[in-house]
């Protein structure tokens, strides 16, 4: 026999339940029952169900699933914050009736593997979150396709393949490129580190074809982290293969890494030293042509293999949206709200214009626990929570051979083998903890 229980509306409102939050008066238990209960109408359109398992033991468990229809929340891409979400609806037991994700990819990449990928540290699958298994382990609808662009009159996604696609909640976490217009030519001739996939096979296609040309020269244009790591794990797969290389790293800025302390830019120019790479500051790329890189000081470059990853942009069809802008990327609130009341924007191809902060994973990340609670609060009538991110975090740079340099703010710590045990172990489990199902 059990004992009444509270009706689900008074036991608790969205969003805010944990699944370890037991907010259902149960006094005494005898044998073993399922409870189903339905809320009133209060919560129209969205019916909210509650499924109890409950054990004949004095201490019970209670295993639920929170149901909500009427509405459908489309995600498009799977980034870092998306995959972060789809694990705590699995995490929380919370199904969404109809939840679609759209993607031109069943995987994501892990950006903190990508330069070790290139070192040849790690296997490819290895640096993938695996989004279609997330999505139907929430019960999720998965689209493998790419947007178009998007209809917000009347809430039609517009795909390559799938034709046309209602929303009623949408939420765009599409990541960003190199801005292959800043630089003529590097469309045709350089290579972009983003998309991930199209470059592991340009850069796979170059190895093959690497030991014809001896030494190969490799140019990489941007002397940001991305661009130090691409570098180093370019010394690093090529060294392993017996390959020759000429390595030159460009940054249009008087010095490499600004934004950091000086000890860790000097730490990172001994790095690269070390690793035979040449650094060349104050050289801004005006045009890539076959086999040449020409300066805005006219200076020619040869080069066998040229990689950009310089500061990105939204794709083309996220810069036409009919939504508020800051640039080039979409504008959002500190509800990480864009001027669309029922849209959502996060991770690199979103700007708050109160925000001075840097194009980083950790951000996409801490903006996930956030964007969970403002969907289904969103659902639910529920207030929404504010998202404040974090001034400093930090950043662990990979040499490519089994050790890396700390940097936070002021923090600096020299270039060693247990950085480098801290990123590997951030960043495998990381991927680790989203693939687990």
């Amino acid at each position: 026999m059990v004992e009444e229980v509270k009706p689900i509306d008074e036991a608790f409102q969205l969003p805010t339940l944990q699944q370890d939050e037991l907010l259902i008066d149960v006094r005494r238990i005898e044998g073993r029952k399922t409870e189903r209960q339905t809320p009133d109408d209060r919560h129209d359109p969205f019916e909210l169900f509650m499924v109890c398992q409950i054990h004949s033991c004095p201490l019970f468990e209670i295993r639920y699933t929170l149901t909500m229809k009427g509405a459908t929340v489309v995600l498009v891409a799977g980034g870092h914050t998306h995959a972060l979400v789809l694990k705590e609806f699995q995490r929380r037991g919370l199904v969404l009736s109809d939840l679609i994700v759209i993607s031109d990819s069943e995987k994501s990449p892990y950006s903190g593997l990508l330069t070790g990928q290139i070192a040849g540290i790690y296997a490819d699958p290895e640096i993938y979150i695996e989004v279609e298994r997330l999505t139907r382990s929430v019960q999720g609808r998965f689209i493998k396709d790419a947007v178009r662009g998007i209809d917000f009159k009347t809430r039609d996604i517009e795909t390559e393949r799938h034709g046309k696609i209602h929303f009623d909640l949408l939420s765009l976490n599409c990541g960003a490129r190199p801005d292959r217009s800043s630089i003529q030519g590097s469309s045709a001739y350089a290579h972009a580190v983003k998309p991930t996939q199209a470059f592991q096979q340009e850069f796979n296609d170059f190895l093959t074809k690497a030991s014809e040309r001896v030494p190969v020269r490799i140019i990489q244009i941007g002397g940001g982290v991305a661009g130090v790591e691409c570098s180093a794990g370019f010394r690093r797969r090529l060294d392993d293969l017996g390959i020759s290389a000429d390595i030159t790293l460009m940054e249009s800025g008087p010095v490499l890494l600004p934004s950091h302390n000086r000890r860790v830019r000097r730490a990172v120019l001994q790095m690269l030293s070390s690793l035979r790479i040449t650094v060349r500051t104050g050289e801004a790329v005006h045009e890539v042509r076959e086999g040449q890189l020409l300066t805005e000081r006219e200076a020619i470059f040869p080069f066998d293999f040229a990689v950009q990853a310089t500061p990105a942009q939204p794709q083309e069809w996220v810069r036409n949206l009919e939504l508020a802008h800051c640039g080039n990327f979409i504008q959002i609130d500190d509800f990480l709200k864009t001027s669309h009341p029922n849209v959502f924007a996060v991770g690199d191809v979103a700007k708050n214009p109160h925000w001075s902060i840097p194009r980083a994973g950790v951000y996409a990340v801490r903006e996930a626990p956030i964007l969970c609670h403002n969907i289904l609060a969103t659902l639910s009538g529920s207030p929404l929570k504010s998202y404040r991110p974090q001034k400093r975090y930090l950043n662990l740079i990979m040499d490519g051979h089994g050790r890396a340099i700390a940097s936070r703010g002021w923090f600096y710590f020299p270039r060693s083998r247990l950085m480098w045990w801290l990123k590997d172990r951030i960043d495998r489990g990381f991927v680790r903890k989203l693939n687990t199902l």
